[in-house]
């Protein structure tokens, strides 16, 4: 290490050294500790059969099939832990990977300071707490939502198709994740291409 660097600045200069670990070991503390509840408890015998009955599962269900596949696949590697608890493993993954992104979109923008309120507030949020350690599409749904305003602020400012393209295909990705949070997702994306009257880009991504 050069002598300008000390212990002191890592926080603030590298908070997700902090601040993933501690959300690491939060999250997955104790993961068996409450008993699977009813749309839980649903997803985790639908990931039991096949791959054909969990799509079929999903076209007659009111969600899409993107969280129910991606679970599937997870729930293949012998991880050796128990059914429930390697499901709610991949909510938690999810959680750690918006946590990622939310750093990488939006802790860019303000102060060290600012940054790492911001990243506080994600990781130790009680909602976020409840709801990422469930085998449910929530971490996920949320993680979807941070990069599509992440990247649509990136194409907005800077216009670069790279960004457009992506967020076309995050926005994909949201509305085969769950229809609600998709097509609000997609209501932002509109209006502010629309807002700086980029209708061919609102066009492309409609």
């Amino acid at each position: 290490w050069s002598s300008d660097v000390c212990s002191s600045d890592l926080p603030k200069k590298y908070p997700l050294a902090v601040f993933l670990p501690l959300q690491a070991v939060l999250y997955c503390w104790n993961l068996a500790l409450l008993s699977p509840w009813m749309d839980e408890a649903i997803s985790l015998m639908v990931e039991r059969r096949t791959v054909g009955d969990v799509i079929r599962f999903a076209a007659g269900d009111i969600h899409p099939p993107l969280y129910y596949l991606l679970l599937y696949a997870w729930q293949q590697i012998p991880l050796g832990l128990s059914w429930t608890v390697q499901a709610r493993l991949l909510s938690v993954g999810f959680a750690l990977l918006g946590t990622v992104a939310l750093d990488r979109f939006w802790g860019s923008r303000f102060n060290s300071r600012a940054r790492f309120t911001m990243l506080a507030l994600w990781v130790f949020s009680p909602c976020l707490l409840l709801y990422a350690r469930m085998s449910r599409s929530y971490s996920l749904q949320a993680l979807f939502a941070i990069v599509v305003v992440g990247l649509l602020l990136q194409f907005l400012e800077g216009s670069r198709r790279r960004d457009g393209v992506l967020l076309g295909v995050a926005l994909l990705g949201a509305l085969y994740t769950h229809y609600a949070a998709g097509i609000a997702l997609l209501a932002v994306a509109n209006l502010g291409l629309l807002w700086r009257r980029n209708w061919r880009a609102a066009a492309a991504i409609d």
